[in-house]
């Protein structure tokens, strides 16, 4: 889970991610919306509708994953679901877009299996 004091592009957390490829599960934090994406080798998959949200700098912000079963969190209340079965097990980190983010509160649970590195940070540049 993480917190966001500011917002740039977009920030968020990855979980399932893949070693060896820029291959993950993303919740994107934005300004009015949180997106959940599957990203293969960089490409984008947006999964279901973005989930109405009005941006906080003081929320906390969870991804969690059980199965197929992707929850995204606020202050520990569900605010969305979806469902993909493509990564069945893999590593967590951080995400941001074009600008710097600014993390604070990081925590990382329970991740399973994997293997790989302990934790990736991806940032990019459009």
């Amino acid at each position: 889970q993480i917190q966001l004091p500011t917002l740039g592009g977009g920030g968020g957390v990855c979980v399932r991610i893949q070693s060896g490829g820029y291959t993950f599960y993303l919740a994107e934090i934005k300004d009015t919306y949180i997106r959940v994406s599957r990203v293969t080798a960089g490409g984008f998959t947006t999964l279901g509708a973005d989930i109405s949200y009005t941006y906080v700098s003081t929320d906390t912000h969870k991804l969690s994953i059980d199965g197929s079963t992707i929850t995204v969190l606020v202050n520990g209340s569900s605010v969305g679901e979806r469902s993909d079965a493509t990564y069945t097990d893999g590593t967590f980190g951080l995400w941001a877009w074009e600008n710097s983010e600014n993390f604070d509160n990081w925590e990382a649970g329970n991740i399973g299996g994997g293997g790989g590195n302990p934790w990736y940070a991806y940032a990019q540049m459009q």
